[in-house]
């Protein structure tokens, strides 16, 4: 175990092929010793275990299965699987890293020698000094990086030890805009904590139907908040939303590498595709002889309020007309379709012509569609 300014604000001093320590900021005279009068270190004694041997020991020692994947990985990089390695450190102490794990005999002596070339009792004391595998920055091969070329093999390890893996996908929608007619774009992220390296598929769902591209886009934020995943996990990417039905269901999944099932990593959006949807829900005749007729419509094309027409009639014949915008507020609308906002509905009163039977409402189409079939109602 290398470890590094954790401990006294060491400075790390590489000495042939081991790691030797300085403490403070004393002198190599005064704070080091000359690493031949110590016991010399023998980097490749005892036997030299797998990546899949070392997997079996961390799990028997209580690591995650994601965890796992950084303990083998660790140990890969300070010892090179070699279950009695020592190096010994060029500090006043003439320490010694012991090891799978190359524990410190100065800095941990509740681990004896051989407890350290033990690979079950290693494997507990790593898994102890790593906080059950969530702190891993007392071993210099994880903070300087050396542990990640090490991961492929680490994961392909613990897999083996592990069977499929039982941690779902995880990940996260960005934002979901409105770029064209009938057109929308996705932006998030997606990663298996069980193959943190590798890029894994995710999938719009729209209704019965679905696309998948694979989340491999640089995301920097990832590699920062999830160390050892690297960046290379976001997606970004175009669907478009059907005219019909006019009301649709959307949603991302991601895959798991090894059992391809899929978990859903976002909330489901309803859009409104194709022509307008309206809802001409009341036409009241009023005592004074005005109609109020009220409803609401929202073009799929548009966040803003769009046009709609009301005529009064007597049978087929239009008697009187009015266009105006569907701008009510309707908190019922914003909850059901909360992309487009409230103010889609209306609410208003005309005067009936006096041989006027019928009202009818037409939703005006924006775009490229249709408008509404006419809805009408009896006065």
């Amino acid at each position: 175990m290398r470890f590094t300014l954790r401990h006294l604000g060491a400075t790390v001093l590489t000495l042939g092929t081991f790691t030797a320590i300085a403490f403070g900021t004393q002198s190599a005279s005064a704070g080091t010793v000359d690493p031949a009068s110590c016991s010399p270190s023998n980097p490749r004694a005892g036997t030299q275990l797998t990546a899949a041997q070392i997997a079996v020991y961390g799990k028997n020692a209580g690591f995650s299965q994601s965890d796992d994947v950084t303990a083998v990985a660790v140990s890969e990089a300070e010892s090179s699987g070699w279950t009695n390695a020592v190096n010994v450190n060029g500090d006043s102490h003439c320490s010694r890293d012991r090891g799978l794990w190359q524990i410190n005999d100065y800095w941990h002596p509740e681990v004896t020698d051989a407890e350290a070339f033990d690979p079950t009792s290693a494997a507990q004391a790593a898994y102890r000094i790593s906080g059950q595998g969530t702190d891993w920055t007392a071993w210099s091969t994880y903070n300087g990086g050396a542990y990640q070329q090490f991961l492929n093999e680490a994961e392909q390890a613990v897999e083996a030890a592990y069977g499929p893996t039982s941690t779902p996908p995880m990940g996260a929608l960005y934002s979901m805009s409105h770029t064209g007619p009938g057109i929308w774009h996705v932006h998030g992220w997606a990663a298996d904590p069980d193959h943190k390296t590798t890029p894994i598929n995710v999938r719009v769902v729209v209704n019965d139907a679905s696309a998948v591209v694979l989340a491999d886009d640089n995301q920097p934020d990832v590699d920062a908040n999830l160390p050892g995943y690297g960046p290379n996990h976001g997606f970004g990417f175009d669907f478009g939303v059907p005219s019909s039905p006019a009301h649709s269901s959307v949603h991302i999944d991601a895959q798991d590498p090894v059992t391809h099932t899929w978990t859903r990593i976002s909330g489901i959006y309803d859009f409104i595709g194709g022509m307008p949807a309206t809802h001409f829900e009341t036409a009241t005749h009023n005592p004074d002889h005005t109609v109020t007729v009220k409803g609401w419509a929202i073009d799929p094309e548009l966040v803003s309020p769009s046009y709609v027409v009301i005529e009064l009639r007597r049978g087929s014949t239009v008697l009187a007309s009015d266009r105006f915008y569907a701008d009510t507020p309707r908190p019922d609308l914003g909850q059901l379709f909360p992309h487009y906002g409230p103010n889609h509905g209306y609410n208003d009163t005309f005067g009936i012509p006096t041989t006027a039977d019928t009202v009818c409402m037409t939703a005006l189409n924006a775009g490229a569609g249709a408008d509404t079939p006419t809805t009408c109602k009896p006065l």
